[in-house]
């Protein structure tokens, strides 16, 4: 090829974009290939530098002035105009949902086409992103009364559902530090034994846990025997969570339920042990030994020693009145709850304590609750006996000192602070947690047959004023 003819290629090669191709070129080019980095050294070189981008306008194909390559963390263009007029909810003022977007930049390399491809990617997301936002406005926006009748015959999503029933539902609490603002409302039409107050929010499965927990439609076929919470230890069935009604007597199965809840939310290592009530019965009868006692108990509601730090103690007087022994390991106190102090059995009160001191020194001094053989056992016998005061009074004809009793366990476990505020509420609270909480194994069919039973009392409802 002559020096003319490979002129005119090169002349061509230029007006239609292609690359110079030359031999001579190529040959130089692999005579200093030796002082190139390695690729290894190239691609750490890239990995450290930000991306360069660049894009090209309609304009660039016909003049290309020098190109500046910018950085990617560096491009950010306001496309506040792309979504000021979505209904007024997003603009300059609050520029959340403002992409970043490179700035569009004379070059040579990006034809028209893949820049346009870009943008309407851009701000296909954007849009995407502010329709969004107003569904959730939309929601956040609606009714709070919303009825009962539709949230709780409406279908869970797939996924969270077998045959008949709803899984893997771990509902919130509902005290007022959780956010929730609004809940749902149980119909008047809807006959209940125990309506939720009305300062109480619940979700849609807690309402219908509580109807029908409580729903006066519910026959006792059974003698109320049906199994609504099944846990490691005991079982609670229909008929125990009727002394949750208001002024209902709660009886020991309700509290040893709690301290079965409680125990399991400390997990394998509690540093909180909550025993049943047939623990300080044993003791106080003197009719089992502290090794049969450690039998009974030390698998399902104990640890080790090393972790403790307080042991929650339920104890009825004898007369159908329940309060709680704390034994706080760090402070080495024998602290006494108690919602309605009696004066006369006060004496009595304490030799009970001194008793559960005394068996459960016994029985610590057994090395399988230690992990260390150095570990010193306690001396609970020598701990100070205090009365907790100022915790708060139980109303007169409420019989609510096994709520305060349950209410105590539930709050207290992480603080020295026993003023804790207990209502009609706080019975519901109990009811609910018990069914709700992950110990119970029933709780995914309980929730089935709750929301059965709704839609049973919608369908007889519209039966009735059927023409």
């Amino acid at each position: 090829m002559t020096g003319i003819e490979r002129g005119r290629n090169m002349t061509a090669g230029i007006g239609r974009g292609r690359p110079i191709r030359d031999n001579s070129v190529q040959s130089s080019r692999r005579n200093v290939s030796h002082l190139r980095p390695s690729a290894t050294e190239g691609r750490k070189k890239r990995q450290c530098q930000p991306e360069l981008i660049e894009i090209s306008s309609s304009s660039s194909r016909e003049s290309s002035p020098s190109v500046m390559p910018i950085p990617l963390v560096n491009v950010v263009t306001n496309l506040s105009h792309v979504i000021a007029n979505n209904n007024g909810v997003y603009g300059p003022e609050n520029p959340v949902m403002l992409a970043a977007v490179p700035t569009v930049r004379n070059s040579s390399i990006m034809q028209q086409a893949e820049t346009e491809s870009i943008m309407v990617k851009m701000v296909s997301s954007v849009e995407r992103a502010s329709k969004a936002a107003l569904e959730m406005k939309e929601n956040e926006e609606a009714p709070a009364d919303v009825g009962i009748l539709r949230n709780l015959s409406s279908p869970m999503k797939e996924g969270n559902t077998i045959a008949a029933g709803y899984m893997n539902y771990n509902p919130p609490h509902t005290s007022q530090v959780d956010g929730r603002t609004s809940g749902v409302i149980i119909p008047e039409w809807m006959s209940i034994l125990f309506r939720p107050p009305k300062d109480m929010i619940l979700d849609e499965i807690e309402a219908a846990v509580a109807l029908y927990l409580f729903g006066n439609n519910k026959d006792d076929n059974n003698n109320g025997k049906e199994v609504i919470v099944k846990g490691r230890f005991a079982n609670g069935e229909r008929r125990h969570f009727k002394c949750l009604i208001p002024k209902g007597m709660v009886d020991q199965e309700i509290l040893t339920l709690v301290a079965c809840m409680q125990t399991y939310e400390e997990c394998d290592q509690p540093s909180c042990w909550f025993l049943p009530t047939t623990f300080s019965q044993y003791v106080l009868d003197w009719s089992r030994s502290p090794k049969a006692v450690m039998g009974y108990y030390q698998d399902d509601f104990m640890g080790k020693i090393e972790l403790l730090s307080k042991i929650f103690v339920p104890i009825n007087d004898g007369h159908l009145h329940w309060y709680l022994l704390v034994v706080d390991l760090k402070q080495k106190l024998l602290v006494i709850l108690d919602s309605k102090p009696n004066p006369t059995l006060s004496e009595l009160k304490r030799r009970n304590i001194k008793k559960l001191a005394l068996f459960m020194e016994e029985m610590f001094q057994h090395n399988s609750f230690y992990e260390f053989r150095l570990t010193p056992k306690p001396l609970i016998s020598e701990f100070k006996i205090k009365e907790a005061e100022g915790v708060g009074e139980q109303l007169p004809g409420s019989n609510d000192c096994g709520v305060w009793v349950a209410m105590w366990m539930k709050e207290c476990a992480w603080t020295n602070d026993y003023k804790i505020s207990v209502t009609q509420a706080s019975r519901m609270r109990i009811a609910l947690d018990l069914v709700l909480k992950p110990f119970n194994k029933r709780k995914d069919k309980i929730i089935s047959k709750a929301f059965a039973n709704i839609k049973s009392s919608e369908e007889k409802r519209r039966n009735l004023v059927k023409i």
